[in-house]
């Protein structure tokens, strides 16, 4: 399955290209298989002080932000030798069911 990942810039010079990364997972993958595999200091930003900080995973149906976006997890990366996420959303849920219908998984860091 294809899903999309994204992240905010933090500031003026990590808005001068795109965040976006297409990734391909199992078919099968759950929220938690994929968080759990997630590399977060290989692709957050590294933020002086506050190692990769602290972030809100977001679910865009879709890939619409203006159609409205809920958190499904929230990642402390502050210290990146121990990633801490919670979950707002089970981690058993199927990253296909973050999809609005027809579309693939479209998941933003902010």
């Amino acid at each position: 399955m294809d899903i999309v990942i994204d992240r905010r810039s933090v500031h003026a010079g990590d808005d001068t290209m795109s965040h976006s990364v297409d990734m391909v997972v199992a078919d099968n993958a759950t929220l938690g298989d994929f968080l759990a595999g997630f590399d977060f200091p290989g692709y957050l930003p590294h933020i002086m002080g506050r190692g990769c900080g602290t972030w809100d995973l977001c679910s865009a149906q879709g890939g619409s932000w203006r159609a409205g976006a809920h958190v499904v997890a929230r990642v402390d990366a502050t210290n990146t030798d121990d990633v801490r996420v919670k979950y707002v959303t089970a981690p058993e849920t199927p990253l296909a069911n973050l999809a609005a219908e027809g579309g693939k998984p479209y998941l933003l860091f902010r």
